[in-house]
């Protein structure tokens, strides 16, 4: 199968290349995050739940599948 890029594309620089394409701003930032531009997972919806969730599958030894949806 033949793959052809799209837009301007730099292959010395892959992973810059793809946060430019998913127009990422400061991907230094972005890469390197600081506490001031992380929110507190606390914040997150049943988050207490889903932690409670976790030990209790940890500590009887069952077996756990994360699933995640990164779309904001």
């Amino acid at each position: 199968m033949k793959y052809k890029l799209v837009g301007d594309n730099d292959i010395s620089n892959p992973i810059e290349n793809v946060l430019i394409n998913r127009d990422v701003k400061n991907i230094k930032t972005f890469l390197k995050p600081t506490s001031n531009v992380c929110i507190s997972p606390l914040k997150l919806k049943n988050i207490m739940k889903a932690a409670q969730t976790l030990l209790k599958v940890i500590k009887e030894g069952g077996e756990l599948f994360i699933q995640v949806d990164s779309d904001p």
